[in-house]
């Protein structure tokens, strides 16, 4: 077993684990807003679907971010917010 390889995991999900978080935060806050609209009727029916869909799958990505650790979840997120 090599100990560097395996310090060098641990540190880069121990410096990871605060952007994680802070990441699937600023998501969730993006989905609740896109999902007030919605509920709020902003827009015409097409926006309206789409800030549903929005929220939704923000969601999805916030339980990605929370459950998995791999660089798939950060590029999502950023896909998402964009």
């Amino acid at each position: 077993m090599n100990l560097d390889a395996t310090v060098g995991a641990f540190l880069r999900r121990t410096v990871a684990l605060p952007f994680r978080v802070v990441g699937a935060l600023l998501v969730l806050v993006g989905g609740a807003l896109h999902l007030r609209l919605a509920f709020d009727e902003y827009g015409t029916d097409a926006i309206i679907r789409t800030f549903a869909l929005n929220a939704l799958v923000s969601g999805l990505v916030v339980a990605y971010l929370a459950l998995r650790a791999d660089p798939i979840g950060p590029l999502v997120g950023i896909a998402v917010s964009a």
